[in-house]
C-alpha cells in the first residue's frame, strides 16, 4: 500500500509540476544516441568530376511521398498493367551492339567538332544549323536506330548530347539535332523544343549506371519509354511526340513510381539499388518506345541473367503515376519548392544533458554556388570545447571558434551541403531549456536541449524508495 501511495504521489508531482513546464520550443534534435551524428552531408549524383545538376533538381528530389494522380490507374492500363519491367541495358550485346545508352566523360581541355544539325536545327543547340561539341574520334554511340551520343566535358561540367549522330570524320559529325546541358544549373529548354529525347529532356541523368549501383544508392528518377503517349507535355518536360490526345495516355515528363508495398527484400543487392529508387525517385516518360524499357548505360559487370530474371517479376500493375505539379517553383526551371528541397537546419546531438556533459551540435549549410557566412553565438549555459569543430566535406574551409562562438564563412557548390559540428558543455546547474541559434546569412536555424532533465526526479525517486 505504502508502494502505491508513493507512486500516486510521484505521479501526481510530476503531473503538478508538468503542468507549469512549458517544455521545449519546436526545434530540431536527434534521439539519444544517435549512431549517425554528425549527420553525413548530401550530394547530388556526378558523373566524373561533375554533378549531375543542383541538389533542389527535380530529377534529384524524392517523391515517394506525394500523391497518386488521379488517371493512374488508365495511365497504367495503356501502357500495360500485366507486362513486365524490361532492362534496356547489360553488360551483353543485341543484333552486334551494347545493350544501353553509353556515354563517355572527356577532359576540359577536350577539342571540339563541327556537327551539322540536319532534321531539327531550329531546336538545337545553337539554332545556327551547326555546332561545336566537344565528341573524341572514339566516341560510342547508342546501338539501334536512335543512335544517341552523349558526352560530359569536365571542367565546364556540360552536357552533350545528339541523336541519330553518324561520324564523318574526326573533325565532323551529322545529327538530327542536339542538346546542350549545364550540369550546375537548374535551367530547362525552351518550351516546345526537343532535345536527343522527345521529351526535351536530358538522357543522362536517367540512365541506371552500373557505378551508382556498386556504391548502394541511385539518388535520382529514372528513364524509361511506352510505346504510346499523350499529344502533350508536363514539367520538367518540354516537348511531345504524338498525335494522340487521348487523356488516358501519359503526357511526356509524367512520373511513375513503384509501390512503396511491393517487397524488394527478395531479390539481389544490385536489383534492391535500382527498385529502391523507382519507390524513392520513380521513373520518368522520356520517349516513345517499348514499353516499360528501363533506360540504363551498358556496363561488362552487369549481370544479365540477375536483370531478367528480377524485371520479368515486375509488372505495370506495381506502378502508380505520381502527382508532382505540387513541386514547381518555376515552368521553365527544374528547381523545386522549398519545402521539397533540401533545407539549412540545425540537430543536437541529445534532448537532455546534464551539469558538466558535453553534446555535438551540427549545422547544415546548403550550397548555392555563392559566398555564404555562418556564426553560432553559443547563449548562457553553454560553453564551446576548445578545438572541437569541424567539417565535412573536408576539403572546404575549416570553421573558426572565438568568444565561445563558431564561425565559418565559404562557398559550397549547388550541388552539396556540408555540415558543421562542434562539442559544447552543458555550464548551467538550473533546469531548463536552451536554445542555441546559428545564423547561416540572414537565415536563422536553432536546436534545443533541456539541461539537466535526466536529474530532475531522480533524488525524489531515491528518498520514495
Amino acid at each position: 500500500m505504502r508502494r502505491i501511495i508513493a507512486v500516486a504521489l510521484l505521479v501526481g508531482l510530476i503531473a503538478a509540476c508538468s503542468s507549469n513546464w512549458a517544455g521545449p520550443p519546436t526545434a530540431q534534435s536527434t534521439p539519444a544516441n544517435p549512431t549517425n551524428f554528425p549527420p553525413t552531408p548530401q550530394s547530388s549524383p556526378n558523373i566524373g568530376q561533375c554533378p549531375v545538376f543542383p541538389l533542389d533538381n527535380v530529377w534529384n528530389t524524392p517523391i515517394d511521398n506525394l500523391p497518386v494522380h488521379p488517371r493512374s490507374s488508365q495511365y497504367i492500363a495503356s501502357i500495360g498493367a500485366s507486362e513486365s519491367l524490361h532492362p534496356d541495358f547489360g553488360a551483353g550485346q543485341w543484333n552486334g551492339g551494347a545493350i544501353g545508352i553509353p556515354f563517355v566523360v572527356v577532359p576540359a581541355n577536350q577539342p571540339t567538332v563541327t556537327v551539322n544539325f540536319v532534321d531539327y536545327p531550329d531546336e538545337s543547340d545553337p539554332t545556327t544549323g551547326a555546332g561545336q561539341y566537344p565528341v573524341p574520334p572514339n566516341a560510342p554511340r547508342e546501338h539501334g536506330s536512335d543512335h544517341h551520343v552523349l558526352v560530359v566535358r569536365e571542367g565546364e561540367c556540360k552536357l552533350y548530347e545528339l541523336y541519330n549522330a553518324t561520324k564523318i570524320n574526326d573533325t565532323t559529325w551529322n545529327a538530327s539535332n542536339g542538346a546542350m546541358f549545364d550540369l550546375r544549373s537548374n535551367a530547362l529548354r525552351p518550351a516546345s523544343w526537343t532535345s536527343a529525347d522527345a521529351a526535351g529532356l536530358p538522357i543522362l541523368p536517367g540512365l541506371v549506371r552500373y557505378e551508382e549501383v556498386q556504391a548502394g544508392e541511385i539518388r535520382h528518377a529514372i528513364r524509361f519509354t511506352i510505346q504510346r503517349s499523350q499529344k502533350a507535355y508536363v514539367w520538367p518536360a518540354r516537348h511531345f511526340a504524338s498525335s494522340l490526345t487521348d487523356l488516358n495516355l501519359p503526357p511526356m515528363g509524367m512520373r511513375f513510381r513503384l509501390k512503396a508495398a511491393f517487397d524488394i527484400s527478395g531479390f539481389s543487392s544490385e536489383v534492391q539499388v535500382i527498385l529502391r529508387a523507382m519507390q524513392r525517385y520513380g521513373i520518368i516518360v522520356a520517349d516513345n518506345g517499348s514499353d516499360w524499357y528501363i533506360s540504363g548505360a551498358p556496363h561488362p559487370n552487369w549481370d544479365d541473367s540477375d536483370l531478367g530474371s528480377a524485371f520479368d517479376q515486375i509488372r505495370g500493375e506495381h506502378f502508380e503515376a505520381v502527382d508532382s505539379s505540387s513541386l514547381q517553383l518555376n515552368a521553365d526551371s527544374a528547381a523545386v519548392v522549398a519545402s521539397a528541397a533540401p533545407q539549412p537546419n540545425k540537430l543536437a546531438e541529445f534532448g537532455a544533458v546534464d551539469q558538466g556533459q558535453a553534446l555535438r551540435y551540427a549545422i547544415t549549410v546548403v550550397g548555392t554556388g555563392s559566398s555564404q557566412t555562418m556564426n553560432d553565438q553559443l547563449p548562457a549555459g553553454l560553453t564551446i570545447v576548445p578545438n572541437s569543430a569541424m567539417i565535412n566535406p573536408s576539403t572546404l574551409p575549416a570553421p573558426t571558434m572565438s568568444n565561445n562562438s563558431v564561425q565559418w564563412s565559404g562557398t559550397i557548390p549547388n550541388s552539396q551541403s556540408a555540415v558543421i559540428s562542434f562539442r559544447a558543455t552543458v555550464s548551467t546547474n538550473e533546469r531548463r531549456v536552451i536554445v542555441n541559434t546559428a545564423q547561416i546569412n540572414s537565415r536563422s536555424v536553432q536546436a534545443s536541449i533541456i539541461a539537466n532533465g535526466y536529474r530532475v526526479w531522480s533524488p525524489l525517486v531515491r528518498k520514495i524508495k
